[in-house]
């Protein structure tokens, strides 16, 4: 009976022995299962990351010509404010010099009217003075 129950006691063994190696064996694999899922999820996430040191670098270059070109409107603002002040100070120069030309224009006018005036009361006087000299000499 010993020697059965030692045999029977050894075909458990056995048994359970065998059992726990197959469930072991389903442990392993599944566990080398997740290991490999978790071995391509961490290089999906480094490649995921270098994608994003790449986007962080690329979003910097982006951020400087951004600053630049920030920059270089503020100067062009400036000066397009400093060119309309010019602008401004030349269109009241023209208004003035167009309104001394418009006096002279007319003082010049004024001067030839006078000038021709003059010149028919010269005409007058000179035609006066033989008219006068030819009466004396008659």
């Amino acid at each position: 009976k010993n020697e059965e129950l030692g045999l029977q006691k050894a075909r458990i063994s056995e048994k359970e022995l065998e059992d726990m190696r197959g469930e072991f064996e389903q442990r392993l694999a599944a566990a080398d299962r997740k290991v490999y899922a978790l071995t391509k999820e961490r290089d999906a996430l480094k490649r995921g990351n270098e994608k994003l040191a790449d986007y962080g670098a690329l979003l910097r270059e982006k951020d400087g010509i951004i600053k630049q070109v920030m920059e270089e409107g503020e100067k062009l603002s400036s000066r397009q404010a400093e060119m309309e002040g010019v602008v401004k100070k030349l269109r009241q120069q023209v208004k003035e010099l167009e309104g001394e030309r418009d006096k002279l224009a007319s003082r010049l006018s004024s001067e030839e009217a006078s000038a021709e005036g003059l010149k028919r009361a010269r005409a007058k006087a000179e035609r006066d003075l033989a008219a006068a000299q030819e009466a004396a000499k008659a």
